[in-house]
């Protein structure tokens, strides 16, 4: 049995605002103790203040979560300044959590840190594992990959990176009743759970493939054996730094299966490009582009994936990450993010999520996860 409630406010009072959606908690839950919760923040809120008050009502609940650029839910649709909860109950999964610390410093001792303090209150093996990682630093795919090693391809990993409103400032991630910053919290799922996703972003790669010649961590420094700023500038020229528009598609193997990487920021002096997480040498990429109502499309593709591979009896809730880089670009259109899950979903379960600067999914299962930018990911879970 797994049953999931939410509470959603839009009060900029923290105190009223968390008031709110326990009341709207405690009402669906129907006698029922949540065993674990996820809280998505915008970055106005006493955070200190929202963490003590759940907890004083749920003392026993594992509790992760994070800052936003924005919240999601089938309460109250797409918010840009708000807080959301979710909580799960269940008789039959164990749902724990942990959390690393130094993501930045030490990103595989961080991953390492956060499963062992899951896995040690877990009588079950794992069955997924969703992440919510600090969205500032590259080394943060550092710390899934380790984290995907520690579990095995067969346990997938799901989420995305702690966000706020693209200010470039501190982005919070939430364990228990602290908030931190440089970390990486998690919620480990074991049990007779079903689960399916779908990851879709509408980008669609353009000119002829290359390949990544020369590369540290997260820079990328020669594409086809040629500075990488030249690769983009010849596509580019003076749209070089308008790098959310123009992401790239990176193709770990030569065949059509790609993830999405945006440009962080240019290194004049090297000729090089910076990116939100690592590219593999070797792997092949293209310039890529959508309009924005390919954008849409791919929300209808990556909700339909997800529907279309549950294979559980009913659907209990949904999660959807979304990228704040899609946000930006959908400017007016935000909005119809959300409302196409709801219509793809008929409103037969209730689901949440949040704007990202990273979504975190396998490509395709069992594939190792993978850190994306720009992309939609839809979860659904049931039992």
């Amino acid at each position: 049995m797994l049953k999931s409630v939410i509470g959603h406010s839009e009060d900029v009072d923290s105190l009223d605002a968390i008031l709110e959606v326990l009341e709207q908690c405690r009402q669906k839950l129907d006698g029922y103790i949540p065993q674990a919760g996820i809280l998505f923040s915008a970055i106005d809120y006493n955070y200190s203040l929202l963490l003590a008050q759940i907890s004083h009502v749920y003392p026993n609940i594992e509790l992760v979560g994070c800052s936003t650029d924005g919240e999601l839910s089938s309460h109250l649709g797409f918010t840009e300044d708000a807080i959301l909860l979710i909580l799960f109950c269940s008789d039959d999964i164990e749902i724990k959590a942990g959390i690393g610390h130094e993501l930045q410093q030490s990103p595989k001792n961080c991953a390492i840190a956060a499963l062992n303090q899951a896995q040690s209150k877990l009588t079950a093996s794992p069955s997924f594992c969703l992440a919510f990682p600090d969205g500032r630093f590259g080394s943060k795919d550092v710390a899934l990959a380790e984290l995907q090693k520690q579990l095995g391809n067969s346990v997938p990993i799901y989420g995305g990176a702690a966000a706020e409103q693209t200010e470039w400032k501190d982005t919070f991630q939430f364990y228990q009743t602290q908030s931190y910053c440089n970390s990486l919290p998690i919620l480990v799922f074991a049990g007779d759970i079903q689960f399916s996703h779908g990851v879709a972003s509408g980008w669609k790669p353009i000119g002829k493939k290359a390949q990544i010649t020369k590369t540290i961590g997260n820079e990328v420094y020669e594409i086809n054996h040629k500075p990488a700023l030249d690769f983009y500038r010849h596509y580019l020229g003076s749209l070089a730094m308008q790098t959310q528009e123009f992401p790239l598609a990176i193709f770990e193997t030569n065949e059509d299966k790609f993830f999405v990487r945006a440009v962080f920021d240019i290194n004049e002096t090297q000729k090089s490009l910076i990116f939100g997480g690592e590219i593999p040498e070797g792997a092949f990429i293209q310039i890529s582009e959508a309009t924005r109502d390919e954008l849409l499309e791919g929300v209808k593709e990556s909700v339909t994936q997800a529907l279309t591979n549950f294979t559980g009896q009913t659907p209990e809730i949904g999660l959807v990450f979304s990228c704040a880089a899609r946000k930006a670009i959908l400017g007016t259109k935000t909005k119809q993010e959300f409302d196409l899950v709801q219509s793809y979903t008929n409103n037969k379960f209730p689901t949440i999520g949040f704007y990202a600067y990273a979504e975190i999914c396998p490509v395709t299962p069992p594939a190792p996860t993978r850190l994306h930018n720009g992309t939609f990911v839809t979860l659904i879970l049931g039992s």
